[in-house]
């Protein structure tokens, strides 16, 4: 039976076995072979190499001994086996290793090797929220700062700490954002420091470009800031190319990337303005989903984002807020048309705000922190087009090389009074959205207009029946300042040569005659889908007074008014 003993010269690992003098042949020292253990590092794992452990003899050779690791002495004082060669260092201090090796009588003999653990390393730092961390800034716009987070085993000393210097490397004042003054690259500084004492960073990188900031401006289409790709969408990484025009009146023809833009002429917007960003599909895809990143962080007191359109394409062309199509319009091709995005109707608060991805994962935005918006561009197509190994219907069938444009004019967030909107002059009132997704075809047309418009108004919207059918359904909502119930009036404008009937979906049915314009009675009530929130007119609808709605009809609705407000 082995035992095991300790000499008295453990520390300098020599061990003297009695030979001739006692009566067994010569003398014999072995010992250790000399190596020095690294040190280790807190909260990772150390492996104890036995390669440089041997026992030699007196004359320095290697013997055929074997040397295993029997044990590991933690600093507290605690001894424990070492399981697979390597530990993990949980205690700061000196860790000592106890060898052992096999003697000439078969007895085990002990040395020991020390180490040290330190705490070097300072915390993980990292972007909580990478998909909306900012790139780009105009100059006067209130930046929204990304959330971080940090992590290390030693655990973290207080909050993370946010700097951001300036491109002068001035230090901004800093509140959850920080007011870019400057043009330029700003450096945003994230660090933390471990209980250690050991610290951490991590760099963002703001680009601030010189462009006139105005009042209630969510996105100038101005590269680089305002319109972008979205990189970070699931199947929308590399198909979409954007080009910034001055003028949209004039012929385009430049190369983004690998993707040739060749844009004819077109009409300046309705209001007069000419900038736009393109935005063009570079495969054969038929769903394009674009941001838009938000010069305004708290959306809380606004009603609506709206923005001119223009569809180049040869078909009909959704556009939707977000992945749920609610606020959504159909763009007639070759028009522009504005839309306008009520923010009412959806309940943002608690929900992401237009941040879905084509796999239904929310990013979540609250209304109040608002870094994106997220729009959605579906091409209208028909059943016989649709791929049956392409569930989500992202690729159709011959569909190759669309170079089809949309054209994006500034985008603007506004208000509502009584009367309708605010700011910009050109607002629809009210949007509809198909629950139909496949396939995508268009149920109406809409938008707004200010030539046809109640007196005391500045204009309406539009509604236009796109096929010969029984009814043109309207799903009206977004009415923020009523509640369920009310007994309220619309005004309807009825410009087709034929009577209509007007369908609250309430039970109010009124007939509108042809030319005319009336106030028509209505009583609100709750939308049937469970995320929108408020009063609504979901279920509402023009039909003729005989025979089917025809092609091309057209109905013009106007504010909404309490009935007390109206007798």
């Amino acid at each position: 039976m082995k035992h095991a003993k300790l000499l008295s010269l453990i520390m300098a690992g020599v061990v003297l076995v009695c030979g001739a003098a006692c009566g067994k042949g010569a003398v014999h020292e072995y010992t250790l072979s000399e190596f020095t253990l690294r040190d280790g590092e807190y909260g990772e794992f150390y492996r104890i190499d036995l390669s440089s452990a041997a026992v030699v003899d007196e004359n320095g050779n290697a013997t055929d001994r074997t040397v295993t690791v029997k044990s590991l002495r933690w600093p507290s004082g605690k001894e424990t086996k070492v399981a697979g060669g390597s530990v993990k260092l949980t205690e700061l201090g000196e860790y000592t290793v106890v060898y052992a090796a096999e003697s000439e009588d078969g007895e085990e003999t002990l040395y020991e090797r020390s180490f040290t653990c330190r705490d070097t390393k300072g915390p993980i730092v990292g972007i909580a929220e990478p998909l909306l961390a900012p790139k780009t800034a105009v100059k006067g716009q209130t930046v929204m700062l990304s959330a971080a987070s940090a992590t290390d085993f030693a655990g973290i000393n207080g909050e993370i700490k946010v700097r951001v210097l300036s491109p002068s490397g001035k230090e901004e004042t800093v509140q959850n954002s920080f007011v870019a003054e400057e043009t330029g690259e700003y450096t945003v500084v994230y660090s933390a420091e471990d209980k250690s004492g050991n610290t951490s960073e991590a760099l963002e990188k703001v680009m601030v470009w010189d462009v006139d900031a105005e009042k209630d401006v969510v996105g100038y289409t101005h590269l680089a800031y305002g319109v972008e790709q979205n990189e970070g969408m699931y199947h929308h990484e590399d198909y979409i190319a954007e080009l910034f025009v001055p003028d949209v009146t004039k012929e385009t023809n430049e190369k983004v990337g690998l993707v040739d833009i060749h844009a004819a002429p077109i009409s300046a917007m309705p209001d007069g303005s000419r900038a736009a960003t393109i935005i063009t599909p570079s495969a054969d895809e038929q769903r394009v989903t674009y941001v838009i990143k938000s010069a305004i962080a708290d959306l809380t007191d606004y009603d609506y984002v709206g923005m001119w359109l223009y569809n180049a394409s040869p078909r009909t062309e959704r556009v939707s807020l977000n992945y749920h199509s609610s606020n959504e319009f159909t763009l007639k091709s070759g028009e522009w048309t504005y839309v306008a995005f009520d923010l009412n109707a959806y309940d943002y608060s608690t929900e992401a705000f237009c941040a879905y991805n084509d796999t239904g994962a929310g990013l979540l935005q609250p209304r109040n922190n608002v870094r994106h918006i997220t729009l959605r561009f579906d091409y209208e197509w028909h059943e016989d087009e649709f791929d049956p190994d392409d569930l989500y219907g992202y690729r159709l069938k011959g569909y190759a090389n669309l170079g089809w444009h949309t054209y994006i004019g500034k985008v603007m967030a506004g208000k509502l009074d009584e009367n309708g909107f605010t700011t910009p002059a050109g607002a629809a009132y009210y949007t509809v959205f198909d629950e139909t997704e496949f396939p995508v075809v268009s149920r109406v047309f809409h938008s707004y207009t200010t030539e046809v418009k109640e007196e005391g108004t500045q204009g309406s919207t539009l509604f236009e029946n796109p096929m010969q059918q029984q009814k043109l359904n309207l799903k009206i909502y977004m009415l923020k300042k009523f509640a369920v119930g009310d007994a309220c009036t619309i005004w309807v404008k009825n410009p087709n040569d034929f009577d209509i009937v007007f369908d609250d979906g309430n039970g109010h049915r009124t007939p509108v005659p042809a030319g005319q314009a009336l106030n028509v009675p209505v009583t609100l009530y709750a939308c049937t889908a469970p995320q929108w929130q408020g009063a609504s007119l979901y279920g509402a609808s023009i039909k003729a007074a005989n025979g089917e709605l025809a092609k091309g009809a057209k109905i013009y609705l106007g504010a909404i008014r309490s009935s007390s407000a109206t007798n």
